[in-house]
Formats: C-alpha cells, sequence, structure tokens
C-alpha cells in the first residue's frame, strides 16, 4: 500500500527536518511528484483528495468519526509498470466516479456514504488477470464489510466495517482464511 512511495515521502521530510531547509507541505510535495504518483499524497498526510494522476493532493478534515478496516494481502506482487501501462486510461474518462458523493459522505462521517462510493479504476483490469483479488473483496462483503475495494494497483484489498465491533467480527472469521490479515482504525 504505497511502501515505496511513503518511504520516498519520508525521506524528504526527514531530510527537510535534519537540514532544517523549512520548505513548505506544497514544495515537499512538488519535488515528491518527480519521484512517484502517490508520494505527493503521503506527503500530505492525513485524509486527501487525490486527482489527475494522483500526484494532485487537496487536504480534507479528518474521518470523524474514524473508520475501522480490514485489510487483507494475498501474498503475492502485480508488477506496478505492468498495471499503469496496461490501464485504459480513455476508458477512465467515461467511468463515472461519484467524487462529489463521497465528498459529502466523508464530510459527514457517513460510513455507508463512504464505502459505497469506493472507486478504483485499477480493478477492472487487476481483476481479470487476478481474480484472487475479487474474491477477497467478495468475502469481505459476505462476512459485513460496508464495502471492500483494492488498494491501488494492487494487490492489497481493503474492507470498510459499520464499527469495531463489526471489524473485530469480520477480522476474527477471515484471519484463518488470509495469512496477511490486518484490522485498522483511521487517523
Amino acid at each position: 500500500m504505497a511502501g515505496g512511495s511513503a518511504n520516498s515521502a519520508s525521506i524528504l521530510v526527514g531530510i527537510n527536518k535534519l537540514f532544517a531547509l523549512n520548505l513548505s507541505n506544497k514544495d515537499l510535495r512538488g519535488m515528491g511528484e518527480e519521484l512517484g504518483m502517490d508520494v505527493p499524497f503521503c506527503i500530505q498526510n492525513g485524509t486527501a483528495l487525490a486527482y489527475h494522476r494522483g500526484e494532485k493532493v487537496i487536504p480534507l478534515p479528518p474521518i470523524n468519526p474514524p473508520l475501522w478496516i480490514i485489510i487483507i494481502n494475498p501474498g503475492f506482487e502485480i508488477p506496478t509498470k505492468w498495471a499503469y501501462n496496461n490501464l485504459d486510461l480513455d476508458l477512465i474518462k467515461k467511468e463515472k466516479k461519484n467524487t462529489k458523493a463521497m465528498l459529502e459522505a466523508l464530510k459527514e462521517g457517513e460510513v455507508r456514504g463512504i464505502a459505497k462510493n469506493l472507486f478504483n479504476s485499477f480493478e477492472g483490469l487487476i481483476i481479470k488477470k487476478y481474480p484472487e483479488i475479487g474474491k477477497i473483496k467478495d468475502r469481505l462483503i459476505e462476512e459485513g464489510a460496508l464495502g471492500a475495494i483494492m488498494s491501488g494497483s494492487g494487490p492489497t484489498v481493503f474492507g470498510i466495517a459499520q464499527d469495531k465491533e463489526q471489524a473485530l467480527k469480520i477480522h476474527k472469521k477471515l484471519k484463518s482464511e488470509y495469512k496477511s490479515i490486518w484490522l485498522v482504525q483511521t487517523v
């Protein structure tokens, strides 16, 4: 889940602090954009709207109440370069994304609205080649997640639970099926 991008972001932020460069968050995000699409998001820290190719970032207020999320990694890698090279950019422009509804759900802290408006342009492409991703999404929903989606270009999938109690039930049920499963809360 953006491991290389998070590493790059932390290095830029660390160098800024270590050498007292006093670069603004915006300056750091600009530098990060040259390193990778997710780096500016990781530099921003917290809830944000990423757009364009993902490198443009608008900070948003924290999600309140925090979300309970179940994360599952299937244990294989998907080459990021392959995913980006095979993504149909014309199709993305035609896809209906309800960003406005997602932003409203985030603002209101409406968990069901957030889960309902999850969207990832990579999913169709990735699930065709790696059907296990779709199976994980289905299992999360079957066990009670309000919504589930693949993170970035995969392979990690996450599901949003209604609350902590539901998240614990889902995690308990699926931990015997998946070796790499975590229960987290947004901050």
